[in-house]
């Protein structure tokens, strides 16, 4: 299939249940550091927490 859609790869899951985990808010502190708000999918279980994403290493520029 050729599909020029790019879809993200990263799938959070739920620490507690193992259920998917979506993103609700997310904000850009720096151009290597997002911060947000994470929740489980699944109704029953109601989990949420804070994540950050930060880029550690540069590997390679163009």
């Amino acid at each position: 299939m050729n599909d020029d859609k790019r879809t993200n790869s990263l799938r959070l899951t739920c620490p507690y249940c193992g259920s998917f985990a979506r993103v609700r808010t997310s904000e850009y502190i720096s151009e290597a550091l997002i911060t947000g708000l994470v929740e489980c999918t699944k109704p029953a279980c109601g989990w949420r927490g804070h994540f950050d994403f930060t880029i550690t290493e540069t590997t390679s520029m163009c």
